[in-house]
């Protein structure tokens, strides 16, 4: 039997080839901070007496509290900034756009990559093919300090959509009419593998990411769209 789009990324990276279920330590392309979650991020590096290990591969988006709605806020964005020049950490800061498609656009998730992201829609990377998962701070820190993570090898789901779009539907309602289906814990820590056939090749790729960002929604690990068109 062929390896499903999440085997062959993390068989690729393991160096091995691996199933659903196997444990594997795989390397991190990027690590990705929110600013709403990036205090405790530091905590978590401040407790392991640890810091970036490739520090080019962590990037800190000011994007889910911009600009700072009270002086507390400017205070830790103030903090973000000079901890990722401290580091040698990207910052992209306030108005530069939100963290995902901030990542896509920089190159910074990329086919065939695995990007970790401390916001639990991390998925939405899966739209170009790229491994993309949420996780905690800890987590997250940890994959920082070390530059690797720890992965169960998710089950796949196949989901496969056809035709195009008609007038005033969009990618979003399709994700939604998805995530009904499989319902909100039908794809709990699995790996929604979607497919585009008889016209939805024609998808563009910033409705591919609509399709993996909300498969987090159905409990998916990962939401992968194979590449076509």
């Amino acid at each position: 039997m062929g390896l499903t789009l999440a085997e062959k990324i993390l068989s690729k990276r393991a160096g091995r080839l691996v199933r659903a279920g196997e444990l594997v330590v795989v390397e991190v392309d990027q690590v990705m901070v929110v600013d709403s979650i990036a205090g405790s991020f530091f905590k978590r590096l401040e407790q392991l007496q640890a810091t970036p290990r490739f520090p080019e591969k962590v990037a800190i988006v000011i994007d889910h509290v911009a600009p700072a709605a009270n002086v507390e806020v400017a205070k830790a964005q103030k903090e973000i900034r000079e901890w990722g020049n401290r580091y040698g950490c990207r910052v992209f800061d306030v108005g530069r756009g939100i963290c995902h498609q901030v990542l896509v656009e920089e190159r910074l998730a990329l086919p065939g990559g695995i990007v970790l992201g401390s916001d639990s829609h991390s998925t939405t990377y899966g739209g170009i093919a790229c491994f993309g998962s949420g996780m905690g701070a800890t987590d997250i820190a940890l994959a920082a300090a070390s530059g690797r993570t720890w992965l169960r090898v998710p089950e796949t789901v196949k989901v496969t959509f056809k035709g195009r779009l008609a007038p005033g539907v969009t990618a979003k309602d399709a994700a939604l009419e998805m995530v009904r289906v499989l319902t909100a814990d039908g794809a709990t820590y699995m790996s929604i593998e979607m497919h585009l056939k008889d016209g939805a090749e024609a998808l563009t790729r910033s409705q591919r990411l609509t399709l993996a960002n909300l498969t987090v929604e159905a409990g998916a690990k990962c939401g992968l769209v194979v590449p076509s068109g």
